[in-house]
């Protein structure tokens, strides 16, 4: 009889065993798996193709009025410039938002409204295969006589 107690002990401690075993091997495995999905993206080089080449050269975005860093003296000015095809330009002021299209030759030109010192302005062009290129233009607005 002594000898069933035993063996039967040692058939729990063996399924206890395998069972923290068990447990074990599962947390590991789904350390790994969390640790896969959150490993840094490996970076990509600057130029990776001919239209990483168009952005990094700030060809698809090129704003011909104002002139970054002005001083104005108006509150409202005319923002114009040239872009690709088949853009799309959105440009954020301190005010408002605005989304536009540019003319059949990329033309593009908006008014916009400054507040009283610093106005920061974002120029945005967004092409259909999803790349963009960003511009961003600080303007001071002064009513003092300049």
């Amino acid at each position: 009889m002594e000898d069933m107690q035993v063996k039967k002990e040692i058939s729990v401690a063996v399924f206890i065993g395998l069972l923290i075993g068990a447990v074990i091997i599962g947390g590991i495995y789904r350390a790994k798996s969390a640790l896969e999905a959150h490993r840094t993206p490996t970076p990509t080089p600057l130029i990776t193709s001919a239209k990483t080449v168009i952005a990094n050269n700030n060809l698809l975005l090129k704003i011909t009025s104002p002139i970054d860093n002005s001083v104005v003296t108006t509150s409202k000015l005319e923002l114009t410039g040239a872009t690709q095809l088949n853009t799309y330009i959105t440009i954020l002021t301190e005010k408002n938002e605005y989304i536009i299209v540019p003319n059949e030759l990329g033309n593009f030109t908006q008014e916009i409204s400054l507040v009283k010192g610093v106005n920061i302005i974002v120029v945005t062009s967004y092409t259909p295969q999803g790349d963009k290129t960003e511009k961003t233009l600080n303007l001071v607005y002064t009513a003092a006589d300049l």
